[in-house]
């Protein structure tokens, strides 16, 4: 006798136990084994069994010789790996050291963005002007040390996917603003970022600002300026930030 299996999946962590009454005997398919005995004094050879995977048919003996069936092997039904695995932070949107992210401004609904003077004294210049994502608005987002989940009171740095640099600060000659930068010179700027609303692990989507270590000075969006972004605002109307993760 010849026995049909149908598995919708191709992979699978372990062989699920398939009770089958055939008139007085019971047999049972056990994990990865060659010759299977059954109860009641019922056997079934391997090669006498068939099992259809993904739309292909195949013996028990074949699909374990060609590695289809193991204890080693994830898939969806079985629950390991999958699409129904995968990076659990990229699932419940939790930013990590090194991730990219843009930074939507909540009062302007503008993206912050890298612009593409390099020479005199634009130096790659952040406004916020921007209402598409694209090189110019992405930047990776880097705990100050370590590795790991970003959270409410963390100690952040940028880096321009444009540029490849680090977002910096820069004061001009007699400027009382600290403007921001993606060159290659100045200072970089560091800054804790904070959730809006509440603590823990930042999300995507979240709505945050950026301070100083000293708790004084914000990073901000000069209106007056053509929106020009810089590292030592206050609590103004637009130094809150969403994180999107476009």
């Amino acid at each position: 006798m010849r026995v049909t299996i149908n598995f919708g999946k191709k992979h699978l962590v372990f062989l699920i136990g398939i009770f089958v009454f055939l008139g007085v005997g019971v047999f049972v398919i056990a994990e990865a084994t060659t010759t299977t005995e059954f109860p009641g004094g019922v056997g079934h050879n391997a090669d006498n069994i068939l099992i259809i995977i993904s739309g292909n048919s195949y013996t028990l003996q074949d699909a374990i010789n060609e590695g289809l069936i193991g204890s080693g092997s994830g898939g969806e039904d079985s629950g390991g790996g999958g699409d129904s695995g995968g990076d659990t932070n990229q699932q419940t949107n939790i930013i990590q050291s090194g991730d990219t992210i843009s930074l939507k401004n909540d009062y302007l609904k503008k993206y912050i963005s890298v612009t593409d003077e390099s020479d005199g004294s634009k130096r790659f210049q952040i406004y916020a002007e921007s209402s598409s994502v694209s090189e110019a608005e992405r930047f990776e987002i880097h705990l100050n040390s370590g590795t790991g989940d970003i959270s409410h009171g963390d100690l952040v740095y940028f880096v321009s996917e444009k540029t490849e640099n680090k977002v910096k600060y820069w004061n001009p000659f007699f400027s009382k603003y600290d403007w921001m930068h993606a060159d290659s010179e100045n200072s970089v700027y560091k800054a804790k970022i904070n959730k809006d609303s509440g603590s823990g692990t930042i999300e995507c989507d979240d709505k945050v600002y950026f301070v100083s270590s000293s708790g004084e000075n914000y990073l901000d969006v000069l209106t007056t300026r053509n929106n020009r972004v810089h590292s030592n605002g206050g609590r103004g109307r637009e130094y809150l930030f969403i994180i999107k993760c476009e």
